[in-house]
């Protein structure tokens, strides 16, 4: 048989990357909330008006980004003057 770790190797990327997650999600039917992908300054200052607030930033891959957050793992943006 496989192992449970072996199993979790496989599973594992998809889990981790919040695209890759929720492209799942949609798949087999499963409710999610929206999401964007951005590239750098740019890309999320052209998304801005598109927004709906609250809502949440999060990077696509956490365990990337952790150094930039201080120990929080999404950014809370109550309204537009918060996201800018």
């Amino acid at each position: 048989g496989v192992s449970a770790f072996a199993a979790y190797a496989d599973v594992a990327p998809v889990l981790l990357d919040k695209l890759r997650f929720h492209d799942l999600c949609l798949r087999h039917g499963v409710d999610t909330p929206r999401v964007w992908r951005v590239e750098g300054r740019d890309g999320l200052a052209a998304l801005a008006e598109s927004l709906p607030f609250p809502c949440i930033l999060k990077p696509l891959l956490i365990h990337r980004a952790k150094h930039v957050l201080n120990g929080q793992k999404v950014l809370l943006l109550r309204d537009l003057a918060g996201f800018r």
